[in-house]
């Protein structure tokens, strides 16, 4: 279950061989034998809910009873936060054992390349914790965006990122401050595309200033910001990353294609 930009998260599935077959040992189990286990990986928000259990000093206990200390809803996303604040990209894990009633169903979902199934598949995890991974940006980009204010073109940042983080690396490239937008000062606007997708094209031009960042964002997000900046009579170019995983088996796609559509849809806005 390759990631998904919508869902914010993926899921590998692997068959443990007991130690004995691993050894070499005759006896046992048959060749393929052996318990398969889904680990989760993803945004804190998309992995925490589909778990059931957490897993503290090596033994998992159910969620409801950590629910009034360190480990409750609250306290866990205050945590979130407080590394997301510092510019860091937060990696929630989970994993669970796959019952052998639902081996079928799960490769029935893999022979399918991933048409349909996947809600029922993950579910019931044991969350493991989370880690935060410093990508800071490239050492040209402040330098990169100053040039494009000075020559009069508005840089804005469309990004999967957690909202806080996407605010600290906007920051740190200069993306988010005072900005004119049209002759007028600017706000530093940062909104999540859950709250941007959710808005009406009329309240969408009602806006004074569009956001400046866009976390969390799928790619309709971006045509969507594309289109409304259009309507404002602006030229609007996109860059990003060329390409991605593919939502199959694996494998890379070329990203220049779906750009090109992209483009299309949002010249017809």
């Amino acid at each position: 279950m390759c990631f998904d930009s919508s869902l914010k998260r993926m899921s590998v599935v692997y068959r443990l061989n007991p130690l004995r077959q691993r050894m070499g040992v005759k006896e046992g189990p048959k060749e393929g034998g052996g318990e398969m286990t889904m680990y989760t990986k993803g945004a804190f928000e998309s992995v925490y809910p589909l778990c059931s259990h957490i897993r503290v000093d090596g033994r998992d206990y159910p969620l409801e009873h950590y629910n009034v200390n360190d480990y409750c809803d609250e306290v866990m996303q205050y945590r979130v936060d407080l590394m997301a604040q510092k510019g860091l990209r937060v990696l929630a894990f989970a994993t669970r054992v796959v019952e052998e009633e639902e081996e079928e169903a799960l490769l029935k979902y893999a022979r399918e390349e991933g048409e349909g199934g996947r809600e029922g598949l993950e579910k019931n995890l044991v969350f493991l914790g989370f880690v935060g991974l410093q990508d800071p940006p490239r050492r040209d980009t402040p330098g990169a965006v100053q040039t494009c204010g000075e020559a009069g073109i508005t840089v804005r940042m469309v990004t999967g990122d957690h909202p806080q983080t996407a605010a600290a690396l906007a920051k740190q490239v200069n993306i988010l401050k005072e900005r004119r937008e049209g002759g007028k000062e600017g706000r530093n606007i940062v909104m999540t595309a859950q709250h941007f997708d959710h808005m009406t094209r009329e309240a969408l031009d009602a806006m004074p200033f569009l956001p400046a960042v866009v976390a969390r964002c799928s790619p309709e997000t971006k045509v969507k910001l594309i289109k409304a900046l259009h309507r404002r009579g602006r030229i609007v170019a996109m860059t990003g990353k060329g390409r991605e995983r593919r939502k199959g088996r694996g494998g890379w796609r070329d990203r220049r294609k779906e750009g090109e559509k992209e483009r299309r849809e949002a010249e017809k806005g």
